[in-house]
């Protein structure tokens, strides 16, 4: 899985279409560290792109225990933009993705979708991989879960117009 995604990785920076790929795995089988490891591989294999990693979480306590994890493995380039933050916090993690301090961002599906432009987050950053983490949790708890989980596909839609990028869920 994870040669799979960093080779999709790498069709998107050679200018093919990548392939997006399904993972379904038991809890606690890793699967977080199937996109964090292409993720960071892509960062140093290919310096000049700057390519970032978004990972749509549903969880604020799951994106701070994933960039936590990160942090105690001396990999400090990871964060998280959500609610539990200061404006001003987000605004300072804003600049320094925009800056290529960070490469793995760990957002909430609204954080993304009340962004009408994504520039206004990433700056002139390119996408390397879109990441949908717990995405069974759309489909378990039906419509009255997060609705703007319903939006995603219209947005990436929107957002694949502009960059090319491989979605791992």
């Amino acid at each position: 899985i994870i040669d799979d995604i960093v080779t999709q990785m790498e069709n998107s920076i050679e200018g093919r279409a990548p392939r997006d790929i399904f993972v379904t795995s038991s809890t606690g089988a890793g699967k977080s560290i199937m996109f964090q490891i292409p993720s960071l591989y892509i960062k140093d294999r290919y310096p000049e792109e700057k390519r970032l990693t978004l990972i749509i979480s549903p969880l604020i306590g799951l994106m701070n225990d994933q960039v936590e994890n990160l942090n105690k493995r001396e990999i400090k380039n990871a964060k998280t933009i959500n609610s539990g933050l200061s404006p001003t916090e987000k605004s300072v993690i804003s600049q320094d993705i925009k800056d290529g301090k960070i490469d793995i961002l760990y957002i909430s599906i609204e954080t993304l979708i009340n962004r009408s432009d994504i520039h206004d987050l990433i700056g002139d950053r390119k996408i390397g991989l879109f990441v949908v983490d717990e995405a069974h949790t759309v489909t378990t708890w039906g419509r009255t879960f997060r609705v703007d989980y319903w939006y995603l596909g219209s947005y990436l839609n929107r957002l694949r117009k502009n960059h090319n990028f491989p979605i791992v869920t």
